[in-house]
Parts: C-alpha cells; structure tokens; sequence
C-alpha cells in the first residue's frame, strides 16, 4: 500500500490506479522470477527517488540495467540454439503489414524482407534524440529540442510513427507529452553543451549524494521524486521560476553532485 500510495503521489495527474495497481501487486513476484530463471543478483535494497521506505532492488556487485539484460540476454540465446527464435539485429523496420480488414499480420524490413506473425509487439522505446523540425518531440515539447537527452541516438519515435501512420485502425496514443527530465546526467567539462549526455543514476543520490549549485548550497530534497528535483533545479532560472516554462534559448542550468569517501564506495560502479 505504500508502494501504491507513493506511486500515486509521483504520478500526479497523469496516475492511472489500474497499470498502479499492476505495478505494485506484481513488482515482488518480478524480482523473484529474475533470480529463479535468469539468476539475476537483486540482493540490496535502495531508497531513491520518491520513496517512502527503501524498495529499488539492485546487485551487490554492478549496476541493474546491465545484469538484468545481461543474464535475460543470454537466457534467450538459449532458445536461438535450439532454432526456437531468431533474432535479428541491426534490422530496420519500414512498414507495418496490414490485412484488408486492418489487422497488423508482421513487418517489413530493409532491404525487402517480410515477416508475418499471430501478434506483433511494438518496443521501440521514446523520440527524445530526434532535434528535427516536426518530430514528434517538437511537436509534443518544443521546449525542450535544445535540452540534453541521455537517450541513444536511436530513439527517435519510429515505432509510434509506424503506428500511427497506418492508413486504417491506426495505432492510438496517451501520454505525447510525457517527456520526463531526469535531474542528473553526466557533463563533460571539455563539452559541456554536447547535445547526449551520460545519465547519473538515481543511485547517486540513493546513497547519500547531495545537489548543491554554484553558491554551494543544497536547494532540495535528493530524494524527492525525479519531477521535484528538476523542478527545483530548473527555478534557478529566473523566467522558469516566475512562469514555470523553460524557454529552450536560455543557457542549460548544471549543478555539483557531492559524494562523501563512503557514499562513493556504496555506488562505486557509477562513481568509475
């Protein structure tokens, strides 16, 4: 209930109780399959961003993203051997193949090569890496085409516009408008206006880091949630803290993350 209670809080109006409640009733039983099937080492707990109690589950040695992908990647190769899947990489796809009743039935992809299937998932991640005029991030949040993004140059909304762009029963969308800043990424000193940037993992501040700005003073709670954080880092700018909009000609805030010896040793993976 206190995973619910703050799921919901971090929602705000955009909270929707029955993927929450999805969410929350069935998170536990996730990480217990990860260790049964995939072996996957989700034996610490952390308290990050938004939390009432200490519920993010991460390894005792490396980060979460790696070893959870790591070890369901080579799980899934299992069945590649036994010619059960296959896998392509490096494949584009350029059209979703529709019956004449509208029923997704496959995929194209380039060159010319088709593939048909009983279902079709689309996983194609965000668009926050595509700066062109009309993206879908210019036309969802203009304001932010000029803030650095920690999404690798292939999110660029393609699966949604296969989608959308289907000439009958065109794929739906909620939610255009939900492109999170995430309060901490990586800046190189020697590039500080480099467009992608590295994300700084909640973990940092999880462990006990600090955020202070140039005057060296703290200006928030590290571990209120991402939305918060950001908020309050970007009403350094005097225009966003009188009209709460960033305007994308304004020069891009950055803010000291401080760790002490032994909060750094709890996240040394990030820290290196």
């Amino acid at each position: 209930q206190q995973f619910k209670n703050d799921t919901i809080r971090s929602a705000g109006t955009s909270a929707q109780l029955p993927l929450i409640n999805v969410l929350t009733d069935n998170s536990g039983s996730a990480v217990d399959w990860l260790k049964t099937r995939a072996d996957v080492d989700l034996s610490l707990l952390a308290r990050l961003g938004g939390h009432s109690a200490p519920r993010t589950h991460r390894p005792s040695n490396g980060m979460a993203g790696a070893e959870i992908i790591y070890a369901m990647q080579r799980e899934v190769k299992k069945f590649e051997k036994t010619n059960a899947i296959k896998i392509l990489l490096d494949t584009k796809v350029t059209k979703l193949v529709q019956a004449p009743d509208g029923t997704v039935l496959g995929v194209t992809t380039a060159p010319n090569a088709t593939y048909l299937a009983p279902q079709t998932i689309l996983a194609t991640g965000g668009f926050a890496s595509d700066r062109s005029a009309n993206s879908l991030l210019d036309v969802h949040r203009p304001e932010l085409m000029k803030m650095p993004a920690t999404a690798g140059d292939f999110s660029t909304g393609d699966g949604i516009s296969l989608a959308t762009n289907l000439q009958q029963h065109s794929a739906g969308v909620v939610d255009m408008d939900k492109v999170q800043l995430h309060p901490t990424g990586w800046v190189d000193p020697a590039n500080p206006a480099a467009a992608t940037k590295t994300l700084a993992a909640e973990l940092m501040r999880g462990v006990g880091g600090i955020l202070i700005n140039d005057e060296g003073k703290r200006f928030s709670n590290e571990l209120g949630t991402r939305a918060y954080v950001t908020d309050r880092m970007l009403s350094h700018n005097r225009d966003f803290e009188r009209t709460g909009k960033w305007n994308p000609e304004d020069d891009i805030l950055s803010f000291n993350l401080v760790l002490t010896d032994e909060s750094a040793a709890m996240g040394r993976k990030h820290v290196n």
